[in-house]
C-alpha cells in the first residue's frame, strides 16, 4: 500500500482541497444571494494547516490499533474537534449557523477525503499487482 509520508500528503492535499471547494461554493453561494463574501489573507493558509492537523488522530489511532469501529468514531470526533477549534481560532465561523454550516461541510470534506484515500490505494494496489505479474511472465 501507500507508504506512510505519501499518506499523510495525500490525506492532507484532500482535506485542504475540500476545504476550498466548500469555501468557493459558499462564495459563488452567497455571491448570487448578494451577500458580502470576505476571505481573510491568513484563511489560505490555515486551510492548508488546517490539512496537516487533521491528519495527526489518523496515525496516532493507527498506532493505538483500537478496535476499527471505536477508532473510526475516535478519528471522525478527533478530526472534527480539530477543525471546529481552527475554525473558531480563524474565524471560519462567527455563530451557531456558521458552525452548524461549518459541521455540514466537514462530513463532505471527510467523505471526499475517504473516497480519495481509498480509490489511491487500490490504485496503488493494482500497480504493485501488475508489477509483481510482469515479475513473474519474465521468470516464467
Amino acid at each position: 500500500m501507500m507508504d506512510r509520508r505519501k499518506e499523510i500528503l495525500l490525506q492532507a492535499i484532500s482535506i485542504s482541497f475540500g476545504i476550498l471547494c466548500l469555501v468557493a461554493f459558499q462564495g459563488v453561494i452567497e455571491h448570487l444571494l448578494g451577500d458580502s463574501f470576505q476571505l481573510l489573507w491568513y484563511h489560505p493558509i490555515s486551510f492548508v494547516l488546517c490539512g496537516f492537523l487533521c491528519t495527526i488522530p489518523y496515525f496516532i489511532l493507527d498506532i493505538l490499533q483500537l478496535h476499527p469501529i471505536l477508532g473510526l468514531i475516535l478519528h471522525i470526533f478527533s478530526v472534527y474537534a480539530i477543525v471546529m477549534l481552527l475554525g473558531s481560532i480563524c474565524g471560519w465561523y462567527a455563530d451557531g449557523q456558521g458552525a452548524f454550516l461549518l459541521s455540514i461541510g466537514y462530513f463532505m470534506v471527510y467523505i471526499f477525503v475517504w473516497i480519495v484515500t481509498i480509490w489511491m490505494g487500490k490504485k496503488d494496489a493494482k500497480q504493485i499487482n501488475e508489477a509483481l505479474k510482469e515479475i513473474q511472465d519474465h521468470e516464467a
